[in-house]
């Protein structure tokens, strides 16, 4: 009867820390995937907006080539 109990207790001890683990590595790598995801974005819409900038400095194609390589669309 003893040996029972003690079992089930250690069976429920760790279920309960195997849950909060899961549940930690599931708040902690949302938030981190979630601030790569703004970063990213932030960072997208940063680089986009200066390459708008140094395109529209001079508006012919060579330069446009040089300076924004492999953006045609921003023009």
């Amino acid at each position: 009867m003893n040996e029972i109990l003690f079992d089930d207790i250690t069976m429920l001890y760790v279920s309960i820390n195997n849950v909060a683990r899961i549940e930690y590595y599931r708040i902690f790598g949302f938030l981190f995937i979630w601030n790569m995801a703004v970063y990213l974005y932030i960072f997208q819409i940063n680089r986009r907006e200066s390459y708008k900038n140094a395109c529209s400095l001079n508006n012919s194609i060579t330069t446009i080539d040089i300076v924004c390589p492999g953006i045609g669309n921003l023009r």
